[in-house]
């Protein structure tokens, strides 16, 4: 029975968001509609794939059919019932129109000296030069440990926050306004002022890759790749569109391969098979370990919320930590996704552990010690990264689902609330929320709401929004 309604639910899953992309378009700006669709690649296709194995959800059907079927469904229903009217208003009056933007300075100069602060703040508590930015450019052979001391192992709180203030909120805010302040002053043929933007937009795609990491970096060009969309939409197509996104998917593998300096054809191709294995698989993958540890050990209740659970005087517990390291010794009798072969070639090719699961707060090990010790030290940082709707199931069951459904009218909400800002900073919204939203396929509710920015970010463009309103009065 679950097997036969998993695939109805994906058919029909499949079927809204074909139906919205051609004939109610507007919705893609909705939070629900493109958590749904990142929902259904990275978790639905893989968790469809696997709930053909009965014996792996025997006596907890309610629970995988939610997490892997049922939840997008519910999610691309909100989209398409609520809030519509507004949705096509808003569309209307902010994207589709002929109506020119004028070029305000008020919010990139606002939200450009909050970067700034935040790298000042950074800055004195790291040296830059230390930076994982830096040995990317000019130290590649170090990079792998400057990378860890720039970001995970730094010692101080104020500047772990501010790393992550700049990756996560305001970088993709600079990013916004200075892409919009670009386009208008192309459009307009002031010169000096699209240097300026150009100018912008780098400062925020370089305080982003501070650390780094790769996927701050992209995070930014998805940013501006978005923003450019919705603000030139009447001078594209739907194929120009698709176009659009298909470069940006291109670029994560291109950026994985020159990372490791490996242009041979067999490298390319493991990297380029490896990111759709995780991107389509892998994902599935550790939400079925959340669920088999609930299963064995029963729901884990606000201590899966470690800061929830100081207010209340109750102890926690790394549950991401806990949950892979009891999956690990079972992990190669999972099933093995599609391109689990070549992957593990790229493994092997890489000198990489096979395992699913991340390593975010691993300290440096030297590579040139026995590969087995490596693994040992690694499994006391292992990191298995669910969804949030399987966190909520496995930590509060039945009472997750009701959770669930309340984040999805929060995250719509917040749409209403920055439609409601002046042109240019309800779009600037629009495109950074895009950003935290696809963060919550991968992470617990409480990150995404508070670490990722999706409650900071539109209070920022409110104070920004208030600004202008302010400086209109004045006039």
């Amino acid at each position: 029975m679950i097997r036969t309604a998993s695939y109805v639910l994906l058919v029909l899953n499949l079927f809204l968001i074909i139906w919205v992309l051609k004939s109610r378009t507007e919705l893609i700006l909705r939070p629900t509609f493109q958590l749904s669709v990142i929902y259904l690649l990275s978790v639905s296709l893989g968790g469809t794939y696997y709930l053909q194995d009965q014996k792996t959800y025997s006596g907890h059907e309610w629970k995988y059919l939610f997490v892997f079927s049922l939840f997008p469904t519910i999610s691309l229903l909100f989209s398409v019932l609520l809030y519509k009217n507004l949705t096509r208003r808003y569309f209307l009056e902010n994207v589709r129109t002929c109506i020119p933007i004028k070029s305000n300075i008020i919010g990139p100069t606002i939200s450009t000296g909050l970067l700034l602060i935040l790298v000042a703040i950074y800055s004195s508590a790291y040296s830059l030069s230390n930076t994982g930015l830096y040995s990317m450019i000019f130290e590649p052979e170090k990079l792998e440990l400057a990378r860890a001391q720039s970001s995970t192992l730094l010692e101080s709180d104020l500047a772990r926050y501010s790393l992550t203030l700049i990756e996560k909120v305001v970088g993709p805010i600079v990013a916004s306004f200075w892409t919009l302040d670009l386009i208008v002053s192309v459009k307009s043929k002031h010169r000096l002022r699209a240097v300026r933007g150009l100018l912008g937009i780098s400062m925020a795609l370089l305080s982003s890759s501070l650390s780094g990491a790769r996927s701050p970096g992209l995070l930014i060009v998805l940013t501006v790749i978005f923003t450019s969309t919705l603000f030139l939409w009447n001078d594209l197509n739907l194929k120009k569109i698709t176009g659009i996104l298909l470069v940006f998917l291109f670029l994560s593998p291109i950026a994985t391969i020159l990372s490791f300096r490996d242009f041979s054809p067999k490298n390319i191709l493991c990297q380029t098979v490896n990111i759709i294995d995780r991107a389509v698989y892998r994902g599935s993958i550790d939400n079925f370990w959340y669920l088999e540890y609930q299963k064995e050990n029963g729901y884990v209740g606000i201590a899966s919320i470690p800061k929830v659970a100081a207010i209340l005087g109750q102890d926690s517990i790394n549950i991401n930590n806990e949950v892979a390291k009891a999956n690990l010794s079972g992990m190669r009798g999972m099933p093995k996704t599609p391109f689990n072969r070549i992957g593990n070639i790229c493994a092997q090719k890489f000198d990489r552990v096979e395992s699913v699961p991340t390593y975010s707060e691993a300290p440096p090990i030297d590579s040139e010690s026995p590969r087995e010790d490596r693994e040992i030290v690694r499994e006391n940082y292992v990191s298995a990264n669910a969804t949030f709707v399987t966190n909520l199931i496995t930590s509060f069951g039945l009472i997750g689902i009701f959770l669930t459904v309340i984040s999805l009218l929060i995250l719509d909400s917040i749409f209403i609330f920055m439609a409601k800002m002046n042109r240019v900073n309800s779009i600037v919204g629009v495109c950074c929320y895009t950003v935290p939203t696809i963060t919550l396929v991968f992470s617990q509710i409480n990150t995404g709401f508070l670490s990722n920015g999706m409650l900071l970010i539109p209070l920022i463009l409110y104070f920004i929004d208030k600004m202008n309103f302010h400086k209109k009065a004045s006039q």
